[in-house]
């Protein structure tokens, strides 16, 4: 009973997010285009800047090209005829992680994918790079908490089921008071709650293992079963 309230109490909150995100995507169009053109000024005002200048200016315009890039994606995701396609699961893997190599350059990332596993065709939305990318970040942020910059992650099959494991050497995870309760100082709580509910959706579930070592998350997601010979 007590899971089964929780999970509502998440799933509502979750759709209160996604409520108001097309309102905030909407919000945040004309700044972040104001910021785009404000930085391409300073760029192109500063050519004899100090080096560390402009590796700073350059980290900012990457940083703000994968913020406009998640409002158009957030917009594009929500038309009706959006939907996912079948790829390799190894390209799958390789298209989110050039993404979050993108918003966090400093990390060093330990990436296996099981051979039996990387040829697997799946049919998954973006919930799927989603999910990678929150798990990476909330291994990231664990990790640097421990002055680390390295995260692991490794993806397999599994009796019919995708197998994501992300490894950092953080601390752990501290109980939560609420679905979205973060123990980050900037934290809003929604990287796990979306990445359990992605799981949920595609058949699968998402576990968590805290200790010495470090914290381990295991998403699973279900594989379409082969078709069927007549």
């Amino acid at each position: 009973m007590r899971v089964a309230r929780e999970r509502s109490l998440r799933d509502e909150g979750v759709l209160a997010v996604a409520t108001l995100a097309a309102g905030a995507a909407h919000a945040l169009n004309t700044p972040l285009s104001t910021m785009a053109v404000v930085l391409a000024d300073l760029r192109d005002g500063w050519p004899e800047a100090a080096a560390e200048v402009r590796q700073d200016l350059a980290v900012l315009a990457v940083q703000l090209d994968a913020c406009r890039d998640a409002v158009r994606q957030l917009v594009a995701e929500a038309q009706p005829q959006a939907s996912g396609r079948s790829q390799p699961l190894a390209l799958r893997v390789d298209q989110a992680v050039t993404r979050w190599r993108l918003l966090r350059p400093a990390f060093a990332l330990n990436l296996s994918i099981a051979e039996s596993a990387a040829a697997i065709a799946i049919d998954i939305d973006q919930g799927f790079d989603h999910l990678l990318i929150n798990l990476l970040n909330n291994a990231a942020d664990a990790a640097e908490a421990n002055a680390r910059h390295d995260v692991a992650l490794a993806v397999g099959a599994d009796v019919g089921f995708c197998v994501i494991e992300v490894h950092d050497p953080g601390s752990g995870f501290a109980s939560a008071q609420s679905p979205f309760a973060s123990t980050k100082p900037d934290g809003m709580g929604l990287g796990l709650a979306l990445a359990a509910m992605i799981c949920e959706r595609h058949g699968g579930e998402l576990a968590i293992h805290s200790g010495p070592g470090g914290t381990r998350v295991r998403a699973t997601l279900a594989l379409p079963r082969p078709a069927i010979a007549a």
